[in-house]
């Protein structure tokens, strides 16, 4: 039975960090970023007001949307033009891009939403992880850490989350949005961005885990020297932990945050974490 009641006026929750979009020509840009196709399967984060699902169902795709917040999911459910999108009720946590390609049926999704800063992380290393389950990304960040994720070896913003996306996709500013494009306006700016895997993968697959925790684990300390992070964190000692540097190619005294995605992954080809 479909719940008739009023939902009553909109109210966003500032403790699920909630900045609904309300721009159309930003909704209409977005949406031509992700390219919605007929039969196309997309994996939506957090649905709000439905501003980009109802474009999305429009075009013909097939949508997954993932939306906490229990009143939005009731206005979503009553709403004729969204019949046809599955809507579910938990957290983007519970439904990595590989879940929900294999809940639609699909090799790849592409997966598209306005995230808030507390969940932009947890989204960006599950796009990373499932990086082969992902056909593109389409995602509104805090310009803050979009720009982290735009930056390049040698800055002091560089760490774990360039190191990894960086790895995996091509990174494309979309657009910039002032705090007036979205309701209640944010007390920052917002930047969207295209992630599209690469075409050759700069870490192999089967080495993959081995890059991320090597990531993981120099970025813990990231303006220490490297000889002695990887002393530390991986037990060659001596001659043998500088021979292995110079096959390399990394000189001792660099730092985590000036190491490319490259020699980051000869690294991890050597080395072994401490049991």
């Amino acid at each position: 039975m479909t719940d008739t009641r009023d939902p009553g006026p909109l109210r966003p929750r500032k403790s699920l960090g909630q900045n609904f979009l309300r721009d159309p020509n930003l909704v209409r840009k977005l949406v031509a970023a992700v390219d919605p196709r007929p039969g196309d399967a997309i994996l939506e984060y957090g649905c709000g007001t439905g501003v980009l699902t109802r474009p999305l169902a429009a075009a013909g795709a097939r949508v997954l949307g993932v939306e906490v917040d229990r009143d939005l999911l009731r206005r979503l459910r009553d709403d004729p033009a969204l019949a046809a999108v599955t809507l579910v009720e938990e957290g983007l946590e519970a439904w990595p891009p590989r879940r929900a390609a294999e809940l639609l049926g699909a090799p790849r999704v592409k997966l598209v939403g306005n995230l808030p800063y507390q969940l932009s992380s947890t989204a960006l290393f599950a796009a990373v992880d499932d990086a082969d389950r992902v056909e593109r990304a389409v995602v509104m960040l805090q310009r803050e850490v979009a720009e982290r994720v735009e930056t390049e070896p040698g800055s002091r913003r560089y760490g774990i989350l360039p190191a990894l996306v960086q790895a995996r996709f091509a990174v494309e500013r979309i657009l910039d949005a002032g705090p007036q494009a979205f309701f209640p306006p944010p007390a920052v700016r917002s930047r969207a961005l295209r992630l599209v895997p690469l075409a050759a993968a700069r870490v192999a697959p089967d080495l993959w885990p081995r890059y991320r925790e090597l990531v993981k684990t120099l970025f813990r300390e990231r303006r220490k020297q490297l000889g002695g992070l990887l002393k530390k964190y991986y037990g060659p000692a001596g001659n043998d932990l500088l021979e292995m540097m110079a096959a390399v190619g990394v000189s001792p005294d660099r730092r985590p945050e000036t190491l490319s995605v490259e020699e980051l992954a000869r690294l991890a080809e050597r080395l072994d974490p401490q049991p």
